[in-house]
């Protein structure tokens, strides 16, 4: 009898390599497979931001043994896997669940279509472009300019932001344009060395997150609107519009959206 081969995580990790090729990363990031063996079959994935312990429980009660997330779980130079820190302790779970972890990064932040043209989607822009250009693997190809489909208030503009990106609250910097129309995105944390080329770009509006105080004053300085929407909420689409692609290039496998919220909290 002939059997059709079980898919396996390996599998996964190559069509998102396709997708997203790890050459997009940033030189100190850390993307790909983090714990695990990657010629496992796969029994489903769970699609999230952060692989954190509370999300293997997820997968291993949902029967998933593969993470796809965003966040890459092991950042910081390990010198030791010991239950002394998160990372050990993830690590540990990890192995004794049998649940294997893989990191799309910054190289899904730059892929043509990744997180930074989602982001762009959800706000509705209109002829969206890479922003301020640049090859692969380099800072630029993760900010995108595009166009409102027409001009609007600052008001308006943040209550769109606050309906599209569930945004419970936001920080702006700078002075307000009397009107927006051409919006830089950057997803996750806003980046400094990015400034030169945003502060010449001709936008009314950068909506980025985390940005530093120091980084503030700098942009204010430039004449920069510059909405912090948090680190979060730019970055959440990744789940539900990654799990939606996966589940049509594996039909096979159930491919689950993780349960996750802000770690922050408005009070």
């Amino acid at each position: 009898m002939n059997r059709t081969p079980r898919t396996k995580c390996r599998d996964i990790s190559d069509w998102l390599d396709d997708m997203a090729p790890a050459s997009l990363a940033e030189s100190w990031d850390n993307t790909g497979w983090m714990a695990g063996n990657p010629d496992n079959p796969v029994t489903g994935v769970l699609v999230c931001l952060d692989a954190c312990e509370e999300r293997i429980r997820e997968a291993v009660g949902l029967n998933l043994n593969l993470i796809v997330c965003h966040h890459p779980p092991f950042f910081r130079k390990m010198t030791g896997v010991t239950a002394d820190t998160r990372e050990g302790r993830l690590a540990g779970l990890a192995w004794r669940t049998g649940v294997q972890i893989f990191s799309a990064h910054t190289n899904f932040d730059a892929a043509p279509g990744g997180l930074t043209d989602l982001l762009a989607a959800a706000l509705d822009l209109r002829k969206v472009v890479s922003f301020p250009g640049g090859g692969a693997g380099t800072l630029a190809t993760r900010a995108r300019l595009g166009l409102l489909p027409e001009a609007c208030d600052v008001v308006s503009f943040l209550r769109v932001l606050s309906e599209k990106l569930g945004c419970p609250a936001m920080r702006t910097i700078g002075t307000e344009p009397e009107r927006i129309f051409r919006v830089i995105v950057q997803n996750g944390a806003y980046d400094s060395d990015l400034l030169p080329f945003f502060a010449t770009g001709g936008a009314d509006v950068l909506v980025t997150g985390d940005v530093k105080y120091h980084d503030a004053l700098d942009l204010a300085e430039v004449g920069l609107f510059t909405v912090d929407a948090g680190h979060f909420h730019t970055e959440h689409v990744f789940v539900p519009a990654l799990a939606e692609r996966m589940a049509a290039a594996f039909p096979e496998l159930p491919i689950c959206s993780a349960g996750e919220t802000d770690v922050y909290r408005m009070r």
